[in-house]
Parts: C-alpha cells; sequence; structure tokens
C-alpha cells in the first residue's frame, strides 16, 4: 500500500508537504503550483488511497453520519434514506444506519454510538416526537456531535432543518376536494403527536375555516373506523397508507370510491400508483429531501460549524382516481374562487 512517506521520498519533499497537498491544504502552506502538480500526479501514478482510519485516529472524527429513524422498512423513509445514502457516496462519506423502534433507552443509546464511534454527526428523520428532537439535540449537543433533522417541521435551533411544505400540502387537499364540489370533509390522523401529521392538518383546517366550512361539517377522526360511523364525501388521510387502508375499509363495507367518498392521500408512495382506484395523494420527493439534508448538513454544520439552517421543500398535488364530484348534485357547485392560503 502506497503511503505519503513514499511519495515523499520519491518526490525528495517533507511528509508535511505531501499531506498538506493530497488534504487540500497547498495553498494555506504557500506550496507551489507546479509542486502540487507533481505530487498530485505522482499519486495518482502510484495509486495512492487515503487510509480514512489512520485519519480518523489523528483528527479523532470519522466520516460517517448515523440515520437515527424509526419505521425503517417504511418506503417513506427508506426513499429518503436512499437520497442521503447517495449525497453521503458523492461526497466520500458513509452512513450508519440505527433503527430506534428497537432502542429501548433511544436517546442515550444514540448519544453512547455517536461519542463511541467518532461519529462526524447525526441526521433524525422519522414520526418522532417533538420532545425527542429537543432531547436527543441537547444531549449531542454536550458532547459537541452535529445533529440535522429530516421533516421535522417544528425547527430545533443551531441545526440543519429541511422538510416538506405540509401546511401548504394539507391546503392543497382541501383545494381539491372543495373545487370537485364537496362540502363534507373528514380527516385521519393516525399520527396525532407528529409535528408534519400536524401541519398536514392544519393546512386543511386554515383552507377549509377560510371558505366558511361549518365545523360540524369537517370530523377529525384517529381510524377508520370512527369515519365509517360518521360518513362525509371527502376523505384526507395524513399518509398513503392510511389512504389505502380508508379504502379498503370503505370498500368491504359496501361504499364506491370515488362515487360514495372521496379520497386523498399524503406521500404519492409506489402503491398509490398501483391501488384500485389509483390513489390521489399530495407528493413529495423524498430522495431530494433526504440528499439535500446531507448535504447542508455537511456543508453548514460539519465542515462549516455554523449556527441552524431551515429549508422548506415545494409539494405538489398528484391527481388520479380516487377523487371526484360528488354524486349528490346537493354538494355541486358551479365554481370555485378558492386560493391556498400562504
Amino acid at each position: 500500500m502506497v503511503t505519503i512517506k513514499d511519495i515523499a521520498e520519491v518526490e525528495q519533499v517533507s511528509h508535511a508537504t505531501v499531506s498538506y497537498v493530497l488534504n487540500g491544504k497547498a495553498a494555506e502552506q504557500k506550496i507551489s503550483r507546479k509542486v502540487c502538480e507533481k505530487i498530485l500526479a505522482l499519486a495518482d501514478e502510484l495509486g495512492y488511497q487515503r487510509n480514512e482510519i489512520a485519519r480518523s485516529f489523528a483528527t479523532g472524527v470519522t466520516k460517517v453520519v448515523c440515520c437515527a429513524t424509526d419505521e425503517i422498512t417504511s418506503e417513506y423513509n427508506s426513499r429518503m434514506l436512499l437520497g442521503i445514502m447517495v449525497a453521503a457516496e458523492a461526497a466520500g462519506y458513509y452512513i450508519k444506519v440505527i433503527n430506534v423502534d428497537s432502542l429501548p433507552d433511544k436517546i442515550s443509546q444514540i448519544v453512547q454510538t455517536a461519542v463511541g464511534q467518532c461519529l462526524a454527526g447525526v441526521i433524525c428523520f422519522g414520526s418522532h416526537e417533538r420532545e425527542f428532537h429537543y432531547k436527543l439535540y441537547e444531549a449531542l449537543n454536550k458532547h459537541h456531535i452535529p445533529i440535522a433533522f429530516a421533516n421535522n417541521s417544528k425547527p430545533v435551533s443551531s441545526c440543519v432543518n429541511i422538510y416538506s411544505d405540509n401546511r401548504s400540502g394539507g391546503q392543497l387537499a382541501f383545494r381539491h376536494l372543495f373545487e370537485l364540489g364537496h362540502r363534507k370533509f373528514a380527516i385521519i390522523n393516525s399520527h396525532p403527536r407528529s409535528p408534519w401529521a400536524i401541519d398536514r392538518i392544519n393546512g386543511f383546517v386554515e383552507a377549509a375555516r377560510s371558505q366558511g366550512v361549518r365545523q360540524q361539517d369537517l370530523r377529525i377522526f384517529n381510524d377508520c373506523q370512527s369515519f365509517l360511523n360518521h360518513p362525509a364525501t371527502a376523505l384526507f388521510c395524513i399518509n398513503d397508507y392510511m389512504a389505502m387502508q380508508c379504502i379498503m375499509a370503505l370498500q368491504n363495507s359496501g361504499f364506491h370510491v370515488p362515487e360514495d367518498v372521496s379520497v386523498v392521500g399524503y406521500g404519492d408512495l409506489t402503491f398509490a400508483r398501483l391501488a384500485v382506484p389509483q390513489i390521489t395523494t399530495i407528493g413529495e420527493n423524498l430522495e431530494q429531501l433526504g440528499s439535500r439534508v446531507f448535504e447542508q448538513f455537511l456543508q453548514k454544520s460539519i465542515l462549516e460549524k455554523s449556527s441552524g439552517y431551515i429549508e422548506v421543500m415545494p409539494v405538489q398535488l398528484i391527481e388520479r382516481k380516487s377523487t371526484a364530484s360528488p354524486c349528490n348534485s346537493h354538494f355541486k357547485v358551479q365554481s370555485s374562487k378558492f386560493k391556498v392560503q400562504r
């Protein structure tokens, strides 16, 4: 294996000079361009590969970032993780995944792993409650380990926070159903304490209130069975998983989708395109969100060690076959002047 010492002996320069050039610090040390070119050419010719293990011993930090998430098998989280891994590989970093669901003492074990393995930082995403984010940040901050949050719409100060515009997503869902002519709505929220779920619901409710929808015409339930006892013509589900479950429950109970009930999901997961009927949903580019989180985390938290950063990613309505105008003409309208509240 070719080492820095080997290159230094061939070029008859110091070990430090070769190290500065190969680590991109030649300009700081005022090493001439000619010397840099000769060292880089020789390193390439000899097949030099930097020893990351040795480097981590010297710096006390590895080029490994931990992703702490729950529901690791879900498509939603796996697509976000894929985006993170692609960006990490492009930057020469590695990803270690911790399945938070399997940890009895989540926060202390994440911190223990990050400190004990000299990780460069932690990226957290999933269905965690808001309190979990703050406690994890405080625990890692004591050890000066940076953390970023993906799709946590309640930003933690001094951290990188990148998330989808969940509030606008809820507004888009209402707008679509309202313009189809629906006037009786329901929401199914299977994650009542998750920040992203709360924002989606708030967006939907705010848009409904702006159009004069009465409280009795907009109900919120935690499961589909409760909705079946108080049916409406339009149903907004907090994610595509719940939308699929509700469509199946409606069909098993003798309802037709969208003839009797229109259903909107959230996330644009693969099965939303394969379901019968195909599910109208709010689309998120989860791979792009994951890549963006890692890129900004690397730049602002690991390299620059700067303060907090917030970025909101846009979402879009994807209209498919699970929504239509209500069959009962009583619910139809001639036109709509609805506008998304931003």
